[in-house]
């Protein structure tokens, strides 16, 4: 599929240039945004049910190199019973090495290698951003939704505009909800704009805190998409 190799190349480029590198928690932009995020996404997890997280079967589309799989099994989920996949085998092989009880793939997120209802929540974290094709995207959410059990819930984390990026097309709440039709969809704006919040963070946290509070200024959706129960 060529949206599916577009994207592969993409990723591809960007690992060549080691692009991923900047993101180290050492980097005080980094290590707020990761709090921040982090925070949001735990009170979701509260707010929708959906934790406990032990038990879940979890699956990962778009998993990169395991971060997201491994935060939620800090967060109580068991890691045997997560999976991940993504179209890199570079990052594939850096997500199964970060836990080998993980269950990792290489694939297609429009064409997933799994069974019909087969999990409990499933993520999709800045991943519909990086698909141009809107029939692409269609087929990406057909297939979330497949594989998730009635009742189940897309946790989605992804940005609704980046201008400085040509490869990627932010996703807004409008598209989100043709994409997943008859579905519950629970959004909160989050995440300050990454190019203020680098400017911004290493001089003054509390700053960063106080622009949040401006709507326009996040640029990202948190959202708990819940599956109709049958």
């Amino acid at each position: 599929m060529e949206e599916i190799e577009r994207v592969r190349d993409a990723y591809a480029r960007r690992a060549e240039r080691r692009l991923d590198e900047r993101y180290s928690l050492t980097d005080p932009t980094n290590l707020y945004l990761f709090q921040r995020r982090e925070r949001a996404i735990l009170a979701a997890l509260k707010r929708h049910r959906l934790a406990p997280l032990d038990g879940l079967r979890i699956l990962d589309i778009g998993c990169g190199s395991g971060e997201m799989l491994v935060d939620l099994a800090r967060y109580g989920g068991t890691p045997s019973l997560m999976c991940g996949i993504d179209l890199l085998d570079e990052r594939t092989s850096r997500a199964w090495q970060r836990n080998q009880q993980f269950a990792i793939a290489t694939g297609n997120a429009a064409a997933l290698p799994y069974d019909g209802s087969s999990f409990d929540l499933v993520l999709q974290f800045t991943l519909m951003s990086s698909v141009l094709d809107a029939g692409v995207r269609a087929q990406i959410a057909v297939e979330a939704l497949r594989v998730l059990r009635p009742g189940g819930a897309i946790l989605w984390y992804d940005f609704i505009w980046n201008p400085t990026n040509r490869d990627v097309r932010g996703v807004g709440l409008r598209e989100i909800r043709s994409l997943y039709p008859n579905c519950g969809v629970h959004a909160r704006r989050v995440t300050l704009a990454p190019p203020l919040m680098r400017r911004i963070a290493p001089l003054s946290w509390t700053l960063c805190r106080a622009l949040e509070t401006v709507p326009f200024l996040r640029s990202h959706y948190l959202i708990v998409i819940r599956k109709p129960s049958d």
